[in-house]
């Protein structure tokens, strides 16, 4: 039931094509993050403008000059998203995401093997994310699936604390 959920997504906004495809990745790496992962990751949305002129060039396939000039008037072309992604609301999502990433940071040790996957999966979204962010300032938007994502570690985490003196001593630690 879940796949076809994860095709639905992609017919309710286009912008839901890159949290799929980083689904797609990390379930083909056998969900698991590695240096190989990593290296996909880079090519594909680190240097994604030339990814995607490579492939619309080297290809007939007409889905892909679709997505490549989708891409230019959503993503390069969005002046009009600085307005909405500018200022203290660009400060506010990249804490939002030092938030996550401090808490991966607490929990990596004492995750349970049930949610190591979703705390990769975690990790991978937030890489992505970040790789994405200086070609297109509209990528803060998936900052909302980061936190949808994390909730549920930081849930289970807290779940599993006892005492606050335990759970500001560790934040203690790491700060």
């Amino acid at each position: 039931l879940t796949y076809p959920l994860y095709i639905v997504t992609l017919l309710i906004h286009s912008s839901m094509v890159f949290p799929c495809l980083i689904l797609l990745i990390f379930k083909l790496s056998g969900e698991k993050i590695n240096a190989r992962l990593i290296a996909i990751v880079v090519a594909l949305f680190g240097f994604q403008q030339i990814t995607q002129s490579l492939v619309t060039n080297f290809s007939n396939i007409s889905v892909f000059s679709q997505i490549e000039s989708m891409y230019e008037s959503y993503f390069i072309n969005g002046d009009q998203f600085t307005n909405l992604y500018g200022g203290k609301v660009l400060i506010m999502e990249l804490a939002k995401l030092a938030l996550y990433i401090f808490v991966i940071l607490m929990v990596k040790k004492n995750i349970h093997t049930q949610l190591s996957k979703t705390l990769s999966f975690l990790v991978l979204l937030i890489f992505s994310t970040l790789l994405v962010l200086p070609s297109s300032i509209v990528s803060l938007r998936f900052v909302l699936l980061v936190q949808f994502v994390g909730s549920i570690i930081v849930l289970e985490y807290l779940n599993g604390k006892r005492t606050r003196g335990i759970l500001l001593a560790e934040a203690s630690m790491i700060i």
